[in-house]
């Protein structure tokens, strides 16, 4: 039985283009006995088809993607919720990085906050145009705990004047 469908298959490519041609035929001989009712339906319904389809697909593709902060105790739940903030100080680039994270914003009273820019920004960018800047930082902050820094997630840098 199996050898049988191995005969059927076309074995060149002009084999392929035959058999192409014969669907093709039989394709148009049956849209040609379409009224002009019946083909508006039906290329109604293939818009339509096509349209849900993308809703779809758009809608699974541009899920939002939770990402858990770094430099944060992942397993305690009530007391490191994430904020947003906008923190005002100096950037700085952190001796060695801790976790991914290269740089920290030394606010005016001396505390550090971590910032998280591997999302948005790109470190040697950070590093040429805003190190030693004062700056205005907009995220998500999450409290560290035991101790730990708190970690900002950048989403926008604003330079200080």
């Amino acid at each position: 039985m199996a050898e049988k469908k191995e005969d059927q298959l076309p074995k060149t490519l002009a084999g392929i283009r035959e058999k192409a041609q014969v669907y093709s035929d039989k394709l148009e001989k049956r849209l040609g006995t379409l009224t002009r009712r019946q083909l508006t339906i039906l290329l109604a319904m293939i818009g339509l088809l096509t349209l849900l389809l993308g809703v779809v697909l758009g809608y699974f593709l541009t899920l939002p993607r939770s990402t858990r902060p770094s430099g944060a105790d992942h397993n305690s739940s009530s007391n490191s919720q994430p904020e947003t903030v906008s923190e005002v100080g100096v950037l700085r680039k952190l001796d060695t990085p801790q976790d991914g994270i290269e740089f920290y914003l030394e606010k005016e009273d001396g505390t550090q906050i971590l910032l998280d820019v591997s999302d948005k920004f790109d470190p040697s960018f950070i590093q040429q145009i805003y190190e030693g800047t004062a700056v205005t930082i907009e995220g998500t902050l999450t409290k560290g705990t035991d101790g730990a820094k708190d970690t900002l997630r950048v989403e926008k840098i604003v330079i200080k004047s």
